[in-house]
């Protein structure tokens, strides 16, 4: 992942290529704010696209994941 801003981190996915062109066909993007010294999700965005004529943001998963400390372990995995 990578660093944005202090206790902030984006990452974005493609799954596969087409064929003509270089627009994935599924593609995703996250961000996540832990709040200051600790573990906890501030903020998060989740978004995803290529499944349909336009980007879908995962507002409720978002805001249920708020104020939870889980996905420390997957930055940590990712961001070495």
């Amino acid at each position: 992942m990578l660093f944005c801003f202090q206790n902030e981190y984006f990452h974005g996915y493609k799954q596969s290529q087409r064929r003509e062109d270089d627009i994935a066909i599924v593609n995703a993007g996250m961000r996540v704010l832990f709040e200051e010294g600790s573990t906890v999700i501030k903020d998060i965005a989740l978004s995803y696209g290529g499944m349909a004529p336009f980007t879908v943001m995962t507002t409720k998963t978002a805001n249920q994941l708020k104020g939870r400390y889980e996905l420390m372990s997957l930055v940590s995995a990712n961001s070495s």
